[in-house]
């Protein structure tokens, strides 16, 4: 709701805004998180993904980060203590399976699916900007690589690329 809102103040006040939710989620964070294990590396599921991502750097050789080691390979994480074929974490998996130099292109197609960079702005500012808190939410629950996640990245390019009319009509035109 913030975020819509803001697309429809002047520049001054996206700004001051954008100031004031940074405030306030400092302050949310500093009064309400701080004494709460959601970020304490001592919590059962913290020091299970700090578990696999440690797996992974101990794992990782040169071969493996170039190009990967394919789909659904186990590795051993010390966070679960077992070998893991997948974890909650989507691009540690995707490094894994694919490498960096694939994962970055995997990553940046999600991210821009149009190669004009004048579709990123303006009216579809907001899209990115949903579009980025959708794939930081990613980073820590499986929700891209799914039927769901697949659905948003679809919403998403529809939006950046402008959708598509199959009477190739001009949009807002009925066709009869």
């Amino acid at each position: 709701l913030v975020v819509v809102a803001m697309g429809k103040l002047s520049l001054l006040a996206r700004v001051a805004a954008a100031i004031g939710v940074a405030l306030a989620a400092y302050v949310a964070f500093e009064v309400y998180l701080s004494g709460t294990p959601i970020l304490n590396p001592e919590e059962i599921s913290n020091a299970v993904k700090i578990g696999h991502f440690k797996s992974y750097f101990d794992d990782v050789t040169l071969a493996s980060a170039a190009f990967g080691r394919g789909l659904a390979t186990y590795y051993y994480s010390s966070g679960s203590a077992a070998l893991k074929a997948q974890t909650e974490i989507s691009p540690l998996d995707m490094l894994r399976y694919f490498g960096v130099p694939l994962t970055v292109l995997l990553y940046g197609f999600l991210l821009f699916p149009a190669r004009r960079l004048s579709r990123y702005g303006g009216g579809n500012a907001i899209h990115v900007f949903t579009f980025v808190l959708y794939l930081v939410l990613s980073m820590s629950n499986p929700v891209l690589f799914n039927s769901f996640g697949m659905l948003v990245v679809l919403w998403y390019w529809s939006k950046i690329r402008g959708g598509s009319n199959p009477a190739g009509q001009p949009a807002g035109r009925a066709s009869v």
